[in-house]
């Protein structure tokens, strides 16, 4: 589907399943604009977890980092979160740290969204860069947004030296 905002979608005729978030009354599936602007993700919950694309969000993980190493190649991805703990839930996304080379400070959210862009997947994913000298300065700041990835993130890839 070509990039839309939800009001170009109602202007096409289209309407979202339902409201982000929400079950559709009939179905029970959830739907939402992606942050990617790719149109629905179809959600069901099977014993409180989420199912997008008939795959639990941990599944998704090896085409997301596919998409990410393909685009950017980094040094390294850390899934972080409730699917790196394996307690993701019906609102749960996959969340990412992505530590490449060198990062400027000041083009971070440019950076975010590129990232976004790049991935293919029908899921919600929430990707935070750095890199390896903020990485090192700020993985021990308590409240730091490199914290408890740095404790508790699972390393998904990690380039050949």
């Amino acid at each position: 589907m070509p990039n839309h905002t939800l009001a170009q979608l109602g202007d096409l005729g289209l309407a979202p399943l339902c409201e982000v978030n929400k079950p559709h009354p009939r179905s029970g599936l959830f739907g939402s604009i992606l942050p990617n602007g790719r149109g629905h993700a179809l959600r069901q919950v099977v014993n409180g977890r989420a199912i997008v694309g008939g795959r639990r969000l941990d599944e998704w993980v090896p085409e997301v980092v596919a998409d990410l190493v393909a685009a950017f190649d980094p040094l390294r991805i850390v899934l972080m979160g409730s699917v790196a703990r394996g307690d993701d839930g019906p609102d749960s996304d996959i969340d990412f740290v992505v530590v490449m080379p060198h990062v400027v400070p000041e083009r971070r959210h440019e950076l975010m969204a590129d990232m976004q862009l790049a991935v293919r997947a029908p899921v919600a994913v929430d990707i935070l860069p750095t890199d390896p000298d903020e990485l090192e300065r700020r993985k021990d700041v308590i409240g730091s947004f490199l914290y408890w990835p740095s404790r508790e993130g699972k390393v998904v890839y990690e380039r050949a030296a």
